[in-house]
């Protein structure tokens, strides 16, 4: 039977690209990710997180003593030396005078393709020189302190003296 001049063939077809169209303008606002990896990500993001500030308080203590610390313990920020999840001290470990790895249990692998999307909102990982990187599951990774001298982390003196004048 035809229906305004539509037979069933053309009817079927048109019926088929109207749920193509359909799907074409739904599917990119939802997420195939189930909403437990969804919620490992995030904690994920949030450990990488803790990560990026140990480091800087790390790089802070080498510049102002020569050395990398034994511990953890001069962090002032409990909060950052802790699992987001589980509470649990994130482990610290010196590799050499200048190195040191972080390491916890991750909910998630960072190489898997569904982390793709998550790197967009998370540039952290894509930053610098560190390989932020990780697999699920316990693992460490690894920093490496710099330090780059400033014009205050050496004296300054009169010409022809022994005076110390302050950097401006």
């Amino acid at each position: 039977m035809q229906l305004l001049g539509i037979n069933k063939a053309e009817k079927f077809f048109l019926t088929f690209l109207g749920v193509l169209a359909l799907i074409a303008i739904i599917v990119p606002f939802t997420s195939f990710t189930n909403p437990k990896k969804q919620l490992g990500i995030k904690l994920d993001q949030q450990r990488i997180s803790q990560f990026s500030s140990l480091y800087g308080f790390i790089q802070s203590y080498y510049k102002s003593n020569a050395s990398l610390p034994s511990d953890l313990s001069f962090v002032t920020t409990e909060a950052i030396v802790r699992d987001p999840e589980t509470q649990a001290p994130i482990d610290y470990e010196i590799v050499s005078q200048t190195s040191f790895k972080l390491c916890t249990t991750f909910s998630t692998d960072s190489t898997d393709a569904t982390y793709k999307n998550y790197r967009d909102v998370m540039p952290i990982y894509n930053e610098g020189t560190t390989n932020y990187n990780h697999k699920k599951g316990y693992d460490c990774i690894v920093f490496r302190v710099t330090f780059v001298p400033t014009p205050t982390d050496y004296p300054i003196y009169n010409e022809g003296t022994e005076e110390e004048v302050m950097p401006q």
